[in-house]
């Protein structure tokens, strides 16, 4: 699986799933299955990909399965790493492109860190609508990303401040 494959599609919770949460008859835990979560990676900020990319591979045995990709709308540059085809969870390494990014203040705060965890949801805007209902604030509304094909991703801060990026499934192949 790759961050570009989007992997396997997961079952397509919709919007009506979200309206009928909202007159109680889905339970939380119901709600949260149509909506498919799935947890994607986890993202790194980094100065250098190729650098940190190649430290990964040394120290642990990760290798690149996609990227790097120019994103100029997230102002940024990724790769993303596993360190087999069992893994379920990929890393990706995020290097800002130009001075505005956001990635550049994480940096300047501390140096390369885990910032982000990105879960993949059947319905992006259904997930948006639970996790507002739950007190997230929405920090960049849903916008096509270079890295998954045009498919759209949000950002958004729990209540307690973790930042969260999901990206809607893939279509899936026939």
């Amino acid at each position: 699986m790759s961050a570009a494959s989007g992997g396997e599609a997961t079952p397509a919770g919709t919007l009506g799933d979200v309206a009928e949460a909202s007159n109680g008859s889905l339970n939380s835990a119901d709600l949260v299955k149509a909506l498919g979560f799935r947890l994607h990676h986890v993202g790194v900020a980094t100065q250098k990909l190729d650098a940190t990319a190649k430290l990964l591979e040394g120290l642990f045995g990760y290798r690149t399965i996609a990227g790097p990709f120019a994103d100029p709308i997230q102002r940024v540059s990724v790769s993303f790493l596993t360190m087999s085809d069992e893994d379920r969870v990929e890393v990706e390494l995020v290097e800002p492109l130009a001075e505005d990014s956001p990635v550049r203040s994480i940096l300047q705060k501390g140096g390369g860190t885990a910032y982000h965890l990105c879960l993949e949801t059947a319905d992006l805007e259904g997930a948006l609508a639970h996790a507002k209902g739950l007190g997230c604030m929405l920090v960049s509304p849903p916008a096509p990303a270079v890295a998954f094909g045009g498919r759209r991703i949000a950002w958004m801060y729990t209540p307690t401040r973790q930042l969260i990026e999901l990206v809607e499934t893939a279509a899936p192949t026939s």
